[in-house]
């Protein structure tokens, strides 16, 4: 049968030529110390093991292959993995037992899970398996860590049922069934480690995968290794390597603008790992370690849907930004804002729209407010209205809550350095913690920075409460006026900056 390969083996059936490697790896008692039921004690023995791994093979009766390093430039193996077919059901073949082992020098990189993983796709979608059942005694911690990684599910302990090494052992019994590979082999454990320099070649090849299509001079995915180590040795950015359960995948850099804000400087994935979610649960666990952030920015060639999509999955939104890098390449601008307060970007008008709704449905309800006797109150605002303020460059903001917009508040350029307040507004179930008075503040620093001189407002006058609340933070009233078409009265306030 052909191969089957990964990102690092080439995993193959056994031949006659195998035997030096094989007779030194089975015969290795402390290695095999575990498998002493498959251990050889001669080179002879090791022959008949290796003939009869083929034999298996040939018959059907056996899946068993051997592993090796593509990265070697050879075909020695250096472990090996495999089943039995135990039983053959109307609905497919039953698989028991799984195993692997490998050399003393070859473990802890990951090797034995890549090639267990890579086999175990092949039972369940090239050799009609329905199941397969694997175990371990208790002690054997190795294993059961590999298990847990490929994904079996633990079916039971067994007490004190075999014996080994002079003594009776538990075993533990785990299995895994088509349909739950199916959904798990799209699953991959994800951590994010800190880079050290020795990374630097391996996240450079990484990233240049990643981006292989922009092939210009310009393109800023195309540099050396001699970047990213300068990154990682002065501490310009923070970088680290994305790990899918022990395979190097890629790569994800932060760098730290201060007061809470971060650049998502960049993020790649192996071309075969992407569209697996990696990015997305890289990202999720990048920004945990920044729990001071206030807000995210990143960019990406705006080519690339499927970093659009992952990005705004994972909460970030288009700036409308765009900056040209050369005929070939233009980044998009995003971000995400965490906690404070920012400007609204067009692409969350239809957010801020059901923010400011929601907020004066509550000043509707008090003073019988409907679509019928009072169309155009903010209580009733679109999408559209709000469209239309942003093309007029009004100054839109939100605040924000642990990513949640809570709040939202904009400001016109009417003349002469005056300045209109509209549609102050906060969730129902953020009032009465300084979100209001947040939002009023900022804008009052913000129309003293541009040289301005007074703030003004139009307010329900017969809404005391609220009058009574701009009073307390600066305004003063101004006067009055009614309107045929409105069914209260409108009060005018304004403040004066200093």
């Amino acid at each position: 049968m052909k191969p089957l390969e990964t990102e690092r083996l080439i995993i193959r059936e056994y031949h006659e030529s195998d035997l030096s490697e094989y007779h030194e790896l089975l015969s290795d008692k402390q290695n095999m110390y575990f498998l002493d039921d498959i251990t050889t004690n001669s080179l002879e023995e090791s022959r008949e093991s290796l003939k009869n791994a083929v034999h298996m093979n040939n018959s059907g009766k056996a899946r068993r292959f051997c592993i090796t390093l593509k990265e070697r430039g050879n075909d020695k193996l250096i472990g090996g993995v495999g089943y039995e077919i135990s039983a053959i059901t109307p609905l497919g073949k039953i698989a028991d037992p799984m195993g692997w082992f490998i050399m003393p020098e070859f473990q802890n990189n990951g090797y034995v899970t890549e090639a267990a993983r890579r086999v175990l796709d092949y039972a369940f979608s090239q050799d009609d398996c329905i199941r397969v059942v694997t175990g371990c005694y208790a002690d054997n911690l190795p294993t059961q860590k590999v298990m847990d990684k490929v994904g079996f599910r633990k079916e039971g302990e067994r007490f004190k049922t075999h014996f080994h090494d002079g003594k009776m052992k538990d075993r533990l019994e785990y299995a895994l069934n088509k349909d739950e590979w199916e959904i798990k082999k799209e699953t991959v454990n994800i951590t994010i480690i800190p880079a050290i320099l020795d990374d630097a070649a391996s996240l450079t090849a990484i990233q240049k995968q990643a981006f292989e299509i922009y092939q210009d001079e310009a393109s800023p995915y195309l540099r050396e290794s001699s970047e990213l180590k300068h990154q990682i040795e002065n501490r310009t950015r923070d970088i680290y390597k994305i790990v899918a359960d022990d395979l190097l995948c890629g790569g994800i850099a932060v760098c730290n603008n201060g007061d809470g804000e971060y650049y998502l400087n960049r993020i790649y994935i192996l071309p075969q790992l992407q569209g697996k979610s990696v990015g997305r649960k890289a990202i999720e666990l990048c920004e945990k370690k920044y729990p001071d952030a206030k807000r995210w920015t990143v960019d990406f060639p705006v080519d690339q849907l499927a970093n659009k999509k992952c990005y705004e999955y994972s909460g970030y939104y288009d700036t409308g930004l765009r900056e040209t890098i050369s005929d070939k390449l233009i980044l998009a601008y995003y971000e995400k804002a965490v906690n404070g307060i920012f400007r609204i970007q067009q692409t969350q008008l239809d957010n801020a729209t059901d923010i400011i709704r929601t907020s004066f449905s509550t000043v509707a309800s008090e003073f019988g407010l409907t679509e019928q006797n009072c169309p155009n109150h903010t209580s009733f605002i679109t999408a559209d209205k709000l469209q239309g303020h942003f093309e007029s460059d009004w100054m839109m903001y939100g605040l924000y809550n642990d990513e949640r917009l809570v709040g939202y508040i904009s400001l016109s350029n009417e003349s002469a350095g005056v300045y209109e307040l509209h549609n102050l507004s906060v969730l129902p179930e953020y009032r009465h913690k300084r979100c209001g008075r947040q939002l009023l503040d900022f804008c009052k620093e913000n129309v003293i920075k541009m040289s301005g001189k007074k703030i003004t407002i139009s307010i329900i006058e017969e809404n005391t409460v609220l009058k009574n609340w701009y009073a307390a933070n600066g305004f003063a009233h101004t006067g009055t006026k009614t309107f045929a078409h409105l069914p209260f009265t409108v009060g005018f306030m304004e403040w004066e900056g200093l």
